[in-house]
């Protein structure tokens, strides 16, 4: 021992706070964990749409595939009844059974305005969409046909 001091062995000195990696490592995993919830819920919105769409287009190219015959105002598939407060006859007339429909990704049932084939109005598949509101007029001209609100539609006429 040279000097009289003595030098303490690593493992006991004493540290005193963070150094700046440790601050920014935890800075940035916690910037990272407030980002991803967001992030994700958004893709998942995004992706239900897309599914949303797929499926209402699939529903009307067998629609105009088929011959309808049915004596029917609305054709719905399976799942929750969607809410129709200023569009009631979506779900008010006479119904019939889409064929080969599954609900849509919020579990509600996909709608045809079937009553509009022996008109010249648009024919809708018709999604609620992500807040479960019929907000698609149900007789349209054929001309200046257009979905209302959030509503996913395929034109089937």
């Amino acid at each position: 021992m040279t000097g009289g001091r003595r030098r303490r062995p690593v493992l006991m000195r004493t540290t005193r706070g963070f150094t700046l990696v440790q601050l920014l490592l935890s800075l940035t995993g916690i910037l990272c964990l407030m980002l991803t919830p967001p992030a994700l819920a958004y893709r998942v919105h995004t992706a239900r749409i897309a599914a949303a769409g797929a499926q209402v287009e699939e529903a009307a190219a067998r629609l105009r595939a088929a011959v309808l015959i049915a004596r029917v105002d609305v054709l719905v598939g399976p799942g929750r009844t969607p809410d129709a407060p200023e569009q009631p006859r979506w779900i008010a007339g006479a119904q019939g059974a889409l064929p080969a429909a599954a609900p849509d990704p919020w579990g509600n049932q996909l709608l045809v305005n079937a009553g509009a084939f022996t008109t010249s109005h648009a024919v809708w598949v018709l999604s609620a969409g992500p807040n479960g509101i019929i907000e698609t007029p149900f007789d349209q001209p054929a001309s200046t046909a257009s979905p209302g609100g959030d509503d996913i539609a395929a034109r089937v006429r």
